[in-house]
């Protein structure tokens, strides 16, 4: 967040695992981390960082609007594909190509 009247800190440092450890052993977040925020690439998978290295465990910080289960079952295709409604008459796809905004081609495997 870079907002100074929502945010009591803003950081500018680089969104790894060490500059985020740090940041969050400094912090000491009580209510929780919303890895939501930014996106598959921001947000969850520092997430699964911080929780793969016991980051989250250790400063006893809570995943908020999301649990880890639920973000490496998204990104699973084959267990979101598990997930998908049996009343579907196909199954998830592996890939998509857009070829438009009205089109998507299934590509082969």
């Amino acid at each position: 967040m870079t907002d100074l009247e929502m945010a009591d800190h803003i950081y500018m440092e680089p969104l790894t695992l060490n500059a985020l450890t740090g940041i969050l052993e400094q912090e000491r977040p009580q209510g929780g981390l919303l890895p939501t925020l930014g996106g598959q690439v921001g947000g969850l998978n520092l997430a699964k960082e911080l929780y793969r290295a016991g980051v989250l465990e250790r400063l006893d910080i809570t995943l908020l609007g999301i649990s880890m289960e639920t973000i490496e079952k998204a990104e699973d295709r084959e267990q979101l594909n598990g997930l998908w409604p049996r009343s579907m008459s196909r199954s998830l796809p592996a890939w998509w190509w857009i070829t438009s905004k009205m089109r998507p081609r299934l590509l082969p495997k």
